[in-house]
This record gives C-alpha cells, sequence and structure tokens, in this order.
C-alpha cells in the first residue's frame, strides 16, 4: 500500500520484532495470535482481532527514534498522530521543546532502571564488548579465507597433477 514494506520491515528486524503481510511468503497467517501489532496505513480496516493492536506506519519510527515501545493509542488508524520529532535536532539549539519531546522524555526517564531498559552506560560497555567480539570475528574470517586459499591451491594443483597424468598416457 503507501508505506514501504521492506523500509519497516528493516526497523522492525533490526530491533528483534518479526514481520509478517498480506500475500505470498509471508511467515504469519492473518489469523496468527502471536502477531500483537499491525501496521495500517488506511483509516479503515475489513477485520481487526481484538488481542491485537492496530497502529499507523509512524509508530514504528517514533518508537525506534525514542528507543520505546511507545503508547499505541495516539497512532492508531483514522487518529492524527503525534507530530514526528526528529532524533536529529538539538532542541535546545533551537531554542524550544516540542510537547511530545516532553512527553517521550518522560517516558525514557520513567523506563530507567525497569527490565530491558537500556541507559547510556550499558550501551557503551556493550558497544565494547561488541567491537571486541567483531575484531575476533575478523581474526577468525582472515584465517577461514587462508585456509580457503591453501585449499584452492592445493585442488589447483591435484587438477593440473591429474591433467599432466592424461596427456602422458
Amino acid at each position: 500500500r503507501e508505506c514501504s514494506r521492506g523500509l519497516f520491515e528493516i526497523m522492525i528486524r533490526a530491533q528483534g520484532g518479526t514481520v509478517g503481510w498480506e500475500g505470498f511468503g509471508t511467515p504469519f497467517e492473518e489469523t496468527d495470535e502471536r502477531i500483537t501489532h499491525q501496521l495500517v496505513d488506511r483509516d479503515s480496516q475489513r477485520h481487526q482481532f481484538l488481542a491485537r493492536e492496530y497502529v499507523q506506519p509512524q509508530w514504528v519510527a517514533d518508537c525506534l527514534n525514542s528507543s520505546l515501545l511507545l503508547p499505541v493509542l495516539p497512532y492508531r488508524p483514522g487518529v492524527a498522530p503525534p507530530a514526528h520529532i526528529s532524533p536529529f535536532v538539538d532542541d535546545e539549539e533551537e531554542g524550544y521543546v516540542p510537547d511530545q519531546r516532553k512527553f517521550i522524555l518522560e517516558l525514557q526517564q520513567q523506563a530507567k532502571g525497569h527490565a530491558g531498559a537500556f541507559d547510556e552506560q550499558e550501551g557503551a560497555e556493550n558497544g565494547a564488548e561488541d567491537k571486541e567480539e567483531e575484531d575476533k570475528s575478523e581474526e577468525g574470517d582472515e584465517e577461514d579465507e587462508e585456509e580457503d586459499d591453501e585449499e584452492e591451491e592445493k585442488f589447483a594443483a591435484e587438477l593440473e597433477a591429474e591433467k599432466g597424468a592424461k596427456e602422458e598416457a
């Protein structure tokens, strides 16, 4: 429909979510009870499941930008969603803090210390650990490439030897 499935699929999967869609190849049937949220880019939905939240695509972007699962009520279909808050704007430098930013900052403050909450120090520590693991992985990749090169050279030598033996016969 109007929103890019690929873009939202990347955003949702990057946060650990699973994505389904209408049509061929989807990992979910429409009636699957594991579906918790459904993106809707039209004001009306022909059938709604009571155990599922229906939200506009902006909800995904705003959740990602705020690092929170935001309340869904302001993003329900047919309702004008809250003003989009850019993560790239310095409100203090601009001299104005929008009400939506204040609301998000309040939610972020409330979320600190809760299970699953992400704080900056934890992020810095995890970033260092991730970098160490990435470096180790790259070293392993280099070793694997060297082994592959050796195997290819060995295989090429064996082929040449076989080829030479056939020519002599």
